[in-house]
């Protein structure tokens, strides 16, 4: 709701509005949508807007599938209304991508991200944060489908261009490290794993200058379920906890 409120910033648009009222409860999203169809005509830009509004609520709201098909929708129509090198193509294959993820079809999510990956360097070039963070992602959806390998070699790309843009000794470098130490962990190699959420730690304190970050909390967790100290105060416990959902959620 919150996402459309912000996109419906002209009242006097039917189509957004439609988006909007859909958003107030389940059983009015299929009739904002049909009534967004009826004004705009099936093939509108503001249809693929609608349509990627919609598929924000329902993935929040668990429904996966039925988020896929709209993002699937949008995604058809921005590429006719603009082009398939737009950003706003990628930008909603990314989304769909990230609903297939959530719902473990790595497969499909793969795919998606594949094609995401060459529009991504296209638009932005070889070395950016963004062809890393696609590179990262497509790296989780291979460790999905249980290609290790190829996951070590994406998560690798991503690093290298991390460590190439912000030096060694940025969060986003040791986002990257933690995404290879819970590969090693999930091929066993615990060592290895042990080694590298130890340096992203380091990097973390070093950066945020607290241990009562979340990201500081997030690598914490991940240093010691390899096998590292566990915390030992309340409130390190406490934030080890939440961070472990984080890392749940974002990179396992």
């Amino acid at each position: 709701s919150l996402v459309l409120l912000k996109l419906v910033h002209d009242d006097t648009s039917p189509v957004l509005t439609a988006a909007s009222v859909a958003s107030r409860g389940n059983s009015k999203v299929e009739g904002g949508s049909a009534a967004a169809v009826a004004v705009g005509g099936p093939r509108h830009e503001e249809i693929a807007v609608a349509s990627v509004c919609l598929g924000r609520v329902l993935q929040q709201l668990g429904r996966h599938r039925v988020a896929a098909g709209l993002f699937l929708t949008a995604n058809s129509i921005l590429r006719e209304v603009f082009s398939s090198k737009d950003s706003r193509v990628l930008d909603n294959l990314l989304e769909l991508a990230s609903v297939y993820s959530a719902q473990q079809q790595f497969g499909a999510a793969r795919q998606v991200l594949e094609e995401s990956l060459a529009l991504t360097q296209l638009i932005y070039g070889e070395e950016n944060e963004a062809v890393a963070s696609v590179l990262s992602e497509l790296g989780l959806a291979c460790k999905g489908q249980g290609e290790f390998s190829s996951a070590k070699r994406l998560y690798e790309k991503a690093l290298g261009i991390r460590i190439k843009l912000e030096g060694d000794a940025h969060p986003l470098v040791a986002l990257s490290l933690s995404e290879i130490g819970l590969l090693m962990q999930a091929m066993h190699q615990y060592v290895d794993a042990l080694a590298l959420h130890k340096q992203a730690l380091a990097i973390r304190l070093e950066a945020f200058q607290t241990e009562m970050h979340t990201d500081v909390g997030v690598s914490q967790c991940m240093w010691s379920a390899a096998g590292g100290p566990t915390p030992k105060t309340p409130w390190k416990r406490q934030l080890t906890s939440y961070a472990a959902q984080k890392a749940r959620t974002v990179c396992c």
